[in-house]
């Protein structure tokens, strides 16, 4: 027994896992260290791309990590360049000999190298080197610098600028933790060098990540190489699932419309963003998501040709992230030049109506499924996309997830699709935006279906003359008309119409189209009920019914709608209650 005992204890410090699920070309490896290995043999390829995952990204960061996972994405990169220029000498005379490349979203990140077989020594041993030793100060001052252009030239991007905008109302005091990039002093880098090395020793590390290699290599190959150099790399000094915060993400109350007046928009387009169901929350939902998109897309839909031939979109697509944490629905869409408003409104009434059985039914799904399939298989006969997809899937939920994707979809039917548009899309709110010229703004209609409104009910507040019901400008119909878009955005929001009047002012107002325009309703009630006389309105409720005909008139329910009225005499300035506010009433 105490035989069998030694023996066990001096086998080698290294793991092959079995993966019921993997392709017979994909090998699975782990070692004492808790670091993993795939390796996908692709003998027809003429290149071969090794790449790391981690399970961190910027969902993990603390406020004085903020943009960590960025830098270190950058200052690997710098590594590995730099040993990869010292290694090979056709780098040296061509810097485009290698494909490298870094991204980091909520919680990944993921960096990758392509290049030639003939090289995995130098590529084993770039990547250990870079990832065993802490990013320099140099590196990271680097970093800082990149850092700091990118965002100049992402402010100056009608997509991101837009895309900004509307996540700032999605994730509220959270939208710092979707920002992958912050602005830099230099000045801080050796203090900033310092806290990167310690997360990097806690997060960034063998536990946490995944290395891939795909090429024509042979598995047993890499797999003697890779133990025997990777087993030096120090483990991780915490445990990242233990240390990892907790999703805070608030629920967003109302859905609210943005739009970014900007000249550098050569044709106007709508972005409209949803908090979605993660990986580990709800995959079978994700999966359907997806297969949204794809639905969206393939050319042979009733839904693609709709939006295209019916609605005139010169594009549209729905970018569901993939997130095991935290994760968001991005549509997109740009109606075709002269057809702007027309377009988006289309587009929402289309969006509307995703459950009918015109778009969703057994052979339109057979479309988007076939679609979805060769999108997938196209991404895996790429070496680098490939390599980057396994990192993806396997750092938001598992490998699993990516090796039985194609079969995840076919089984995916029309009900499952059903509640999953229903939950996600039409019970959820969503943060959308406009990026249009000024000129183009004012000449193509769009306020009628798409003006900025507020974020919550509370928001609205319309002025009015002394003594009458007619706003104090043009300026208030502009509010009145974002009035309206919030209520269409949100049908089920109920509205109490707050009309507001000082003592000063006439008391009494006789508009008797108003009275028969009253009494055409049925059963409406005014609080109190005595507010109300036969040919006579107090000011204060004649302000508030003014506003509710109006919104009737815009197309809002009545049901939707209650009306009060209220006479102050407190205020010794009188157009300071003369006015009309909104508020939500709660069913």
């Amino acid at each position: 027994m105490k035989k069998i005992v030694l023996i066990f204890l001096l086998c080698p410090v290294f793991i092959v896992f079995s993966q019921d699920y993997l392709a017979k070309n994909e090998y699975y490896y782990g070692i004492a260290n808790r670091l993993n290995m795939l390796v996908i043999e692709e003998p027809a390829v003429e290149e071969m791309t090794m790449g790391v995952a981690f399970k961190i990204g910027t969902f993990h960061e603390s406020t004085l990590q903020h943009g960590f996972c960025y830098l270190f994405s950058q200052g690997l990169i710098q590594e590995i360049t730099n040993i990869l220029k010292y290694r090979v000498l056709e780098f040296e005379k061509n810097p485009d000999f290698f494909k490298i490349s870094a991204a980091v979203s909520a919680d990944r990140t993921l960096v990758s190298v392509t290049g030639q077989p003939k090289h995995l020594d130098v590529f084993l041993n770039a990547f250990y080197t870079a990832l065993s030793n802490p990013v320099s100060e140099a590196e990271t001052r680097a970093a800082m610098r990149k850092s700091n252009t990118e965002l100049l030239v992402q402010s100056t991007d009608t997509f991101y600028r837009l895309r900004n905008l509307i996540e700032q109302h999605l994730w509220t005091s959270e939208y710092h933790k979707r920002s992958i990039m912050v602005e830099w002093n230099e000045d801080d880098a050796a203090d900033v060098t310092a806290r990167l090395a310690e997360f990097q020793l806690q997060y960034l590390c063998p536990r946490n990540s995944l290395l891939i290699l795909k090429g024509n290599v042979r598995q047993n190959v890499v797999y003697n190489k890779f133990k025997d150099l990777y087993i030096n790399w120090q483990r991780c000094i915490l445990n990242p699932y233990s240390k990892f915060p907790s999703p805070s993400y608030k629920m967003l109350l109302n859905s609210c419309q943005v739009k970014d007046v900007n000249e550098q928009t050569n044709q106007p387009f709508f972005l409209s963003a949803y908090q979605a169901p993660t990986t580990f929350e709800d995959r079978k939902a994700n999966l359907c998501l997806l297969l949204l998109s794809a639905l969206m897309k393939a050319p042979g839909t009733q839904l693609h040709s709709i939006l295209k031939d019916s609605c005139r979109l010169a594009s549209f697509y729905l970018e569901n992230e993939i997130g095991k944490h935290i994760n968001q629905l991005l549509i997109g869409v740009t109606p075709e030049p002269g057809h702007l408003a027309e377009g988006y409104a289309c587009f929402r009434h289309v969006f509307s109506k995703l459950t009918d059985s015109i778009y969703l039914n057994e052979n339109e799904l057979a479309l988007a499924k076939e679609q979805m399939i060769q999108d997938f298989r196209k991404i895996k006969s790429n070496t680098s996309e490939h390599v980057n997809l396994a990192g993806k899937y396997w750092a938001s939920y598992s490998l699993n997830y990516y090796s039985t994707f194609e079969d995840s979809i076919n089984a995916i039917t029309t009900v499952q699709m059903e509640k999953a548009i229903t939950k996600y899309l039409n019970e959820k709110h969503s943060a959308n935006g406009l990026s249009i010229g000024q000129e183009v703004s004012k000449s193509s209609g769009v306020e009628k279906v798409f003006s900025a409104t507020g974020v919550t009910i509370r928001d609205y507040r319309l002025n009015f003359l002394e003594n009458t019901a007619k706003f104090t400008s043009a300026a208030e119909d502009s509010v009145f008309n974002s009035l309206v878009q919030f209520l269409k955005i949100n049908p089920k929001l109920n509205v109490k119409v707050n009309g507001v009047a000082h003592k000063s002012e006439l008391t009494q107002i006789t508009d008797k189209a108003m009275v028969e325009w009253v009494r055409t309703l049925d059963n409406y009630i005014l609080n109190p009920p005595s507010l109300l006389t036969k040919k006579k309105f107090r000011l204060d409720v004649y302000r508030s019914l003014t506003i509710i005909k109006k919104l009737t008139e815009a197309g809002i329910e009545i049901d939707r709608i209650f009306g009060t009225g209220q006479l102050r005499k407190e205020s010794k300035d009188a157009k300071k209650s003369q006015f009309v506010y909104c508020s939500q009433m709660v069913s």
